[in-house]
């Protein structure tokens, strides 16, 4: 997220709104910036990134936690594209919504660019008068035209730009297609005149009203040039009372709201009827009058594939047992395709790069500690990140793949069922399906529901789905005991967090009382298609990339914080004795009853806090470091050293690519066999030695439900305060130890 350096003002102030748009401060020279709008799933943010290519940013809102994207178009000198929240009317209520709402009201955009999906232009085409209504230029960009052509559908662009008033543009943004023509007709339409295209005609007496209002308004506008009085006069109409208070102080917007419903009111008794229904009326004829003159429907498909899959994939019974096969494929892909990469990516940090420091740090001269401060600190960081970047690049690329076709918005859907039991709204599903990769962002697009309580509920449960950041957690201890097992149990892992998530969310429900029955659940089942392999590998690359910077900083600096801690008092050779120690034996007695009352665990788990990644490289600091600091380790690399590590870069590449490829084509149904665990990574060995596999699967069930990372704790306190993330913290603790006890008991039973 960018971050600003100063105080902003209210992002519903006017008059501030020029000099203090968040995107402005990226490039104050920008001569044109254009808002990009549309409905969900139109492909609007895939047309952003095709227009913007790398040259983009992201940030929040100011003063919200509702997300923008913004960049400058290729080929297109000085113009800013705003990526504003999708939205299906500008009769918003959610958070997203008013966002763009208030933007489009207030913040001076030289001209929109209204995406519209070409296969179903008579549902887009409301949203369109309601842009054309602002009074801003618009240029159409006529998204999924191929799509549009194969069901069948033939538009009359040129007679539909006509009709408009404004430039239209056929484009295929998956495929890039169109995209040239857009910018050039971007080019030519900031050069020349830019129209505001022709919005819907509404009734005398509603025409009346909107005059009425906009007298009623001129004077408190009068210092607000900015803001387009008749649009915000047909909002205040229309019953979009919430606009006065983006405008206006309180006790300002009080006065005025009893004013504008005193309006609408008079309104209703004259004419007998709604305002607001008049005018949405006014627009449905609008649009399907303007269906009717550019589009013609060829044929209707009697056979369709989207129809024929979503037969099985949404069915009442089917729906939800084929998304937990869906996701026990994509774990066991992900575990058996990353196995052979996990112990070269350690042999490579602990072979040539290790010992091409040591050769570099003994030709400097530099002393044992900081050598091994480098080595067993820093490297030792680097490396257990380098780890986990195989793992959670596999399972970034299928779940952008899962996304990308369309299978996601069904998850939601077959899920409704499964939210409404436990007295969510069937949306509160996508965002703990996001948790799966980040709970930050999954707490963040909560904003999405609308009840404040499903929003606290949805928030507090999420940090018991298992992010991307605890599979190094559970390969580690599936490489030193569960072998073949390992993708059975990282599965009953995941679904157990959901599990645990879904009973929780019910808990919460009663505790925190009724706050009236949840809306319906509408959303959106986009098409079926392949995925795009540049909108995938955008997105893979943009997650790893935040990864790497995100958590792969923290993880280098507790890495070396811990050394530090370690190595505290100046010459303590026994890590128990340590600073570290002290505090990790202290926490220990209480994880005795979970069979890993451990000093060693204590501080693993303690550092897990900061981030969950890093409780493998501290585990690694304990049970390996103390091996890093003996003048032989850490000496100059001997001949024998250069051959081996000329082994790892060569050979052990080519039999790691082999052995991936059988793992893939399914030559070995087992994850992990004999063979492979005789060449676990050294950690999987220590680990065997300190933990029984009783001890070793409770720990990971306390790993998976205790405490989340400090940044999930943060993105809490944030957005619902201290009370809310201190009793997420306290309940998700006692959930763990409770779960993990549980778990111990059992397979102590089993095991014994």
């Amino acid at each position: 997220m960018m971050a600003h350096g100063h105080v902003r003002p209210s992002p519903g102030c006017p008059r501030c709104r020029r000099g203090h748009a968040p995107w402005k401060t990226a490039r104050p020279e920008a001569v044109a910036t254009v808002a990009l709008v549309g409905s969900p799933n139109v492909g609007k943010t895939t047309l952003f990134n095709a227009l913007t290519g790398q040259h983009q940013h992201t940030g929040n809102w100011p003063g919200k936690t509702v997300t923008y994207h913004a960049g400058f178009v290729e080929g297109v000198e000085d113009l800013l594209l705003v990526d504003l929240p999708g939205l299906y009317t500008l009769d918003a209520w959610s958070p997203e919504e008013r966002v763009t709402q208030e933007q489009l009201a207030l913040y001076p955009f030289e001209g929109v660019v209204h995406v519209v999906d070409a296969a179903h232009l008579a549902r887009d085409l409301y949203l369109l008068a309601e842009v054309l209504e602002t009074g801003l230029p618009v240029l159409v960009a006529l998204n999924m035209w191929d799509v549009a052509r194969r069901e069948g559908v033939d538009i009359d662009v040129d007679q539909m730009a006509a009709l408009l008033g404004v430039p239209v543009i056929p484009t295929v943004a998956r495929t890039e297609e169109g995209v040239q023509a857009l910018k050039a007709a971007l080019r030519r339409w900031l050069a020349g005149t830019r129209s505001p295209g022709r919005p819907p005609r509404y009734p005398q007496r509603v025409q009346e009203a909107v005059e009425r209002m906009q007298t009623l308004l001129a004077p408190w506008l009068a210092e607000w040039p900015l803001v387009r009085q008749r649009w915000l006069a047909l909002k205040l109409l229309e019953g979009q009372l919430h606009l006065l208070d983006a405008l206006f102080p309180p006790e300002q917007a009080r006065g005025l709201r009893a004013r504008v419903a005193a309006l609408r009111e008079e309104y209703r008794r004259r004419w007998r009827e709604d305002p607001a229904l008049v005018v949405a009326d006014a627009r449905y004829g609008w649009a399907e009058g303007l269906w009717r003159a550019v589009a013609t429907v060829r044929r209707e498909r009697r056979f369709h594939l989207t129809r024929a899959i979503d037969q099985v994939v949404t069915h009442r019974w089917l729906g939800i047992p084929l998304f937990f096969l869906v996701m026990f494929l994509v774990f066991h892909l992900v575990i058996n395709l990353t196995d052979p990469f996990i112990a070269w990516v350690e042999d490579v940090f602990q072979g040539p790069i290790r010992h091409g420091l040591l050769w570099g740090l003994h030709q400097l001269g530099a002393p044992l500690w900081l050598r091994s401060l480098v080595v067993d600190g820093v490297l030792a960081g680097v490396g257990s990140m380098m780890t986990f970047l195989p793992g959670l690049t596999l399972l970034y690329l299928f779940l952008a793949w899962l996304e990308d076709s369309g299978y996601m918005a069904r998850v939601a859907f077959v899920m409704d069922r499964v939210m409404q039991a436990v007295g969510l709204h069937g949306k509160a599903v996508l965002p703990l399906i996001l948790g799966l990769g980040c709970n930050v962002p999954a707490i963040y697009a909560t904003r999405t529901l609308d009840r404040w309580r499903d929003r606290l509920v949805t928030a507090l449960v999420i940090p018991f789905i298992s992010c991307s950041a605890r599979l190094p957690v559970y390969l580690v201890f599936g490489m030193a005991f569960f072998g073949p097992s390992t993708v059975w149990v990282v599965w009953g892992l995941y679904l157990m967090g959901f599990l645990i998530a879904l009973l929780s969310a019910a808990g919460l429900q009663r505790f925190l009382g009724a706050e009236g029955e949840a809306g319906p659940f509408l959303l959106e089942l986009p098409p079926y298609h392949w995925p795009n392999r540049r909108v995938i590998g955008r997105q893979v690359r943009q997650q790893v990339r935040e990864f790497v910077v995100r958590a792969g900083t923290v993880i280098v600096a507790i890495s070396v914080f811990l050394w530090v801690l370690m190595n505290l008092p100046w010459g303590v050779e026994d890590p128990r004795q340590s600073w570290f120690g002290r505090v990790s034996t202290w926490l220990a007695p209480a994880l005795e009853p979970l069979g890993f009352g451990r000093w060693e665990a204590a501080g693993a788990l303690m550092s897990g806090m900061v981030a969950k990644e890093v409780v493998v490289s501290t585990m690694g600091q304990i049970y390996l470091g103390e091996l890093a600091s003996t003048p032989t380790r850490l000496g100059p690399p001997s001949a024998e050293d250069w051959r081996q590590d000329l082994q790892v870069l060569g050979p052990g590449l080519w039999t790691t690519l082999m052995e991936a490829g059988r793992n893939l084509v399914g030559w070995r149904p087992a994850v992990f066999t004999a063979a492979a665990l005789e060449a676990d990574a050294r950690l999987a060995v220590a680990l065997r030695e300190h933990f029984t596999p009783a001890g070793a699967l409770a720990f990971v069930v306390f790993a998976l439900l205790y405490v989340p990372c400090m940044a999930t704790l943060a993105a809490l306190y944030q957005e619902f305060g201290l009370r809310w993330a201190a009793l997420a913290m306290g309940y998700q603790v006692s959930v763990a130890w409770v779960s993990a006890w549980v778990v111990h008991q059992v397979a102590r039973v089993l095991w014994g």
